[in-house]
């Protein structure tokens, strides 16, 4: 009887591996894209869930005090004693920054005055934002322009601002490093290039009008929820909105954007974390100089709000080759610490909190006529600064002929 040896083969061919292979990427290529836009709006959902958070705590200290906070807080010297914050008073010794003007003039650096950082707008929200350890911590006296100017200086705060507070970061923001205090929120500092609506700081030229100069003060006021303050709470610099003057309505005005370039490592002199105080890292603004606030006429040099969402060359803080403003201008993290212009790791678009706590994603592509009218908490009351008579409503672009720049 003839007997057969049946032989067992074990695992897969060369040719079966490979067609399994092929079938892996395959799958991986029509699966990867969706996994990565859900990850995206996972991302994109916290970052939302974080804003609406902030804008609790906001809400929450609006009823404890009556006022929206400033966007940063400043040491100011009194040198003439007068009572007032003079154009004088407006100058740092250390960094040689002059707050009379546009960010970037440069002043003597032997004048004699105490100008300082302090803290930004979080400071005084984090017992809303339960975080009384830190605010309990708090040093309040501590001299102010050391804690982010000199690096050899470490004052208490400095250990402090170190903190990581997670909702401060948006999930999507990979320039935050933990442990170095990060911040992707950034408050709504309106249209103005000055970081004070002080008494000189109008941008007029020639003789100075003192009627057309209050109206140009109370309008820039307008288009703007949050602005500078100093520590005595007193001078000319210290106008805050209430929920009163949000005239055009909370659900209309926006309170929070993103802005990647807020908290990340730069290269500027001064260490930008949550606490600091710096414009460049406590708001963002619409491109006042190519929208003409600085002007805010009736005639046709007047506001063209169809250049809110400039990304040209004037979009301060300028140098001399000017920089690129407008939402998601600059994503590249070259310009950190002094990019004051929503910015976000999202599709094409940044998340904003309103005024009344509602938060929503906003295309980086959004009608500029619109994007003007969230950012101004007052803007339907402007007034031509030469006559007091109401702006008309249909001037939303006084030159016809006027091209948007390109981005």
């Amino acid at each position: 009887m003839r007997t057969y040896s049946q032989r067992v083969r074990y695992g897969l061919t060369p040719v079966e591996v490979a067609v399994i292979i092929v079938l892996v990427v395959i799958a991986a290529i029509l699966i990867m894209p969706a996994l990565l836009a859900r990850i995206s709006d996972a991302r994109r959902m916290a970052c939302l869930d974080n804003m609406k958070q902030l804008a609790t705590a906001f809400q929450s200290y609006i009823e404890a005090h009556g006022i929206y906070p400033a966007s940063g807080t400043w040491d100011v010297a009194d040198r003439r004693g007068d009572g007032r914050i003079d154009p004088s008073d407006l100058i740092e010794k250390q960094t040689g920054w002059n707050f009379e003007h546009p960010p970037g003039a440069i002043v003597p650096a032997d004048v004699d005055t105490s100008f300082g950082m302090k803290y930004s707008w979080v400071v005084p929200l984090l017992p809303h934002l339960n975080q009384n350890n830190l605010y309990d911590e708090w040093n309040f006296s501590d001299s102010s322009g050391g804690s982010y100017v000199d690096d050899e200086i470490e004052p208490s705060n400095v250990f402090l601002t170190r903190a990581s507070i997670g909702t401060l970061v948006c999930p999507a923001d990979n320039t935050v490093l933990w442990g170095n205090g990060g911040l992707s929120y950034v408050v709504n500092g309106g249209y103005s290039t000055h970081w004070f609506v002080d008494d000189d700081g109008t941008g007029l030229l020639g003789p100075r009008d003192e009627e057309v100069a209050k109206r140009v003060r109370d309008n820039r006021f307008k288009l703007g929820l949050m602005y500078l303050g100093t520590t005595r709470g007193d001078s000319s610099a210290d106008r805050h909105h209430s929920l009163e003057t949000v005239s055009d309505g909370l659900a209309h005005t926006a309170l929070l954007s993103e802005n990647i370039n807020a908290g990340a490592p730069s290269k500027v002199k001064w260490q930008t974390n949550w606490a600091c105080p710096h414009p460049w890292n406590t708001s963002f603004r619409i491109n006042g100089v190519a929208v003409g606030v600085d002007r805010m006429a009736c005639d046709g040099d007047g506001m063209d709000f169809l250049q809110a969402n400039n990304r040209g060359p004037k979009a301060p803080p300028a140098e001399k080759w000017g920089r690129q403003g407008g939402i998601n201008g600059s994503l590249n993290s070259e310009n950190a610490g002094r990019f004051p212009y929503p910015n976000a790791y999202h599709v094409a678009s940044v998340n904003v909190t309103f005024a009344d706590g509602t938060a929503r994603t906003v295309s980086q592509s959004i009608d500029p006529v619109i994007w003007a009218r969230m950012v101004s908490p007052a803007g339907e009351s402007l007034v031509c600064p030469e006559t007091g008579e109401p702006v008309p409503s249909n001037r939303l672009r006084p030159d016809p002929e006027a091209k948007e720049v390109e981005p």
